[in-house]
């Protein structure tokens, strides 16, 4: 953002000079000269002049700059226009990608506490002898997925906060 103003106000600036070619300008000259030698004339003399310049024909130089100015003007202000709304867009993706995950948190976190449940019936039907070993082994095997798939979940989750934040940081340089 800091990036495109800076470029719109140099294009602005650059209006501000296509302008100026329109305007008068004085030249101040100055020159001191001495001689060695003894001439008819005195031996340190100082020349000064100045000139007024009016810009009357240019063969449309200054109107082609004047246009070319403010085509680049236009086009910086539009750059800028764009970087807000991709901006804003950002900041509202990174938000929303934020609860999504925390969403999926949720969910993973009801998966881990079912298969919790699960497994420790399915424990007490085994020890009052009406499961299997394989019964065992299937609910323990559902529940370490359900806690590693709460752990990825969680990840994302921090990557998520941590994407929203480095989107929604102003960068003062």
């Amino acid at each position: 953002m800091a990036a495109a103003r800076l470029r719109t106000e140099v294009a602005e600036r650059g209006v501000h000079d296509a302008e100026l070619m329109f305007a008068p300008y004085v030249s101040l000259g100055s020159q001191l000269s001495t001689a060695n030698t003894a001439i008819l004339a005195p031996l340190t003399t100082w020349n000064t002049q100045a000139v007024l310049t009016l810009p009357l024909y240019d063969g449309g130089v200054r109107y082609g700059a004047m246009k070319d100015t403010e085509a680049a003007l236009e086009q910086a202000r539009q750059a800028l226009a764009a970087t807000r709304i991709n901006a804003v867009v950002s900041a509202a993706q990174a938000s929303r990608g934020v609860s999504v995950y925390e969403d999926s948190r949720r969910v993973a976190q009801k998966q881990r506490d079912l298969a919790v449940r699960i497994d420790r019936r399915t424990r007490d039907s085994y020890a009052r002898g009406a499961g299997t070993s394989l019964d065992l082994v299937l609910s323990a095997q559902s529940l370490r997925q359900a806690e590693i798939n709460l752990v990825l979940v969680e990840v994302q989750v921090d990557q998520a906060r941590a994407s929203a934040v480095l989107t929604n940081a102003e960068c003062i340089y």
